[in-house]
């Protein structure tokens, strides 16, 4: 993921992939949901070009903004570990 910072300290490169499955699972409920960006956006009290550029990996999100997007879709979000 080009967009964090390249010196990382461990543990970071599988936070990143949390976050990436996170974000996965939103965009798709909103897919599946015909919601647009911008109805999201609206929901979860996040600039419209914010949420763009999560979605496009071009800026990672806080936790805080992670949890107003889960909680616009109502989602339960499962990790799935990788191995």
């Amino acid at each position: 993921m080009a967009y964090l910072r390249k010196n990382r300290t461990p543990g970071v490169k599988k936070s990143e992939q949390v976050i990436d499955q996170i974000l996965s699972q939103v965009r798709a409920e909103r897919e599946k949901r015909g919601y647009t960006q911008q109805t999201l956006s609206e929901k979860a009290a996040i600039d419209l070009k914010t949420l763009q550029a999560f979605e496009r990996k071009a800026r990672t999100p806080s936790l805080a903004a992670l949890i107003r997007l889960i909680d616009a879709l109502d989602l339960q979000i499962k990790l799935i570990k990788k191995r």
